[in-house]
């Protein structure tokens, strides 16, 4: 609740100064994407890791990063889009980022995937695991 804020001020401040003071014009992708590759590893960790206090160690590096990449991604498609359209795709972008991200969440996917794929509820870890490395983490 309290490094949550500080997290994505460090990924819009990790935007302005490291990436737009050298010129480059993506600098919002690029932060998101850093954010993405950041989080992945300590989430796939988490994931298969055997001891659930190990597993959550183990996730601890990759939080900054999924608390960074919004900011940087919705300024990305204001970037991107006409002046007519930001309200819009902003809007869609908070519904899908919120609802479908939290709603239908891995756990949901990875249920069906434990089922139809694997076949067997002992390999729900690794159903997970699968399932983020998929979606992105």
């Amino acid at each position: 609740m309290v490094l949550g804020p500080l997290h994505a001020d460090c990924g819009q401040h990790a935007r302005g100064t490291v990436c737009q003071s050298r010129g480059k014009l993506d600098a919002n992708l690029r932060v998101t994407l850093l954010a993405a590759v950041l989080t992945l590893v300590p989430t796939l960790l988490y994931l298969v890791h055997a001891d659930p206090a190990a597993g959550h160690r183990a996730r601890h590096p990759g939080v900054p990063g999924r608390d960074a990449h919004p900011g940087p991604y919705n300024a990305a498609l204001q970037i991107v889009t006409h002046n007519q359209m930001r309200g819009q795709v902003t809007a869609l972008f908070l519904f899908v980022f919120n609802i479908v991200g939290f709603g239908l969440r891995c756990d949901d996917r990875s249920l069906a995937f434990t089922n139809f794929v694997f076949g067997d509820e002992n390999m729900l870890r690794y159903s997970l695991a699968a399932t983020a490395a998929v979606m992105g983490a």
